[in-house]
């Protein structure tokens, strides 16, 4: 089974063919500062039908929060997530 790109897997997700697709280059920085642990993780999406929604995706694993150290990255580390058209599971 060939492995969905980046592209795939948000065409999917949104579920509009005309969804826009924006890119961003990240530099991750070497050193981290833990923040805390993640037990849901909440968005705003405007999937489906283009009407934004909140959403809030309760974890089955619980994930450690990190922040860069100026402050501009946020990453969830050590937590499987999985997009899939009916949204994130994991």
């Amino acid at each position: 089974m060939k492995k969905k790109t980046a592209v795939e897997k948000f065409k999917e997700f949104h579920q509009r063919k005309n969804a826009e697709i924006k890119t961003k280059t990240v530099n991750f920085p070497k050193e981290w500062i833990e923040l805390g642990i993640a037990y849901e993780i909440p968005y705003k999406s405007n999937k489906w039908d283009g009407t934004f929604r909140y959403y809030v995706h309760k974890l089955k694993k619980q994930g450690k929060v990190l922040v860069s150290p100026n402050g501009d990255i946020v990453l969830i580390t050590d937590l499987k997530l999985n997009i899939k058209k009916e949204g994130l599971t994991g």
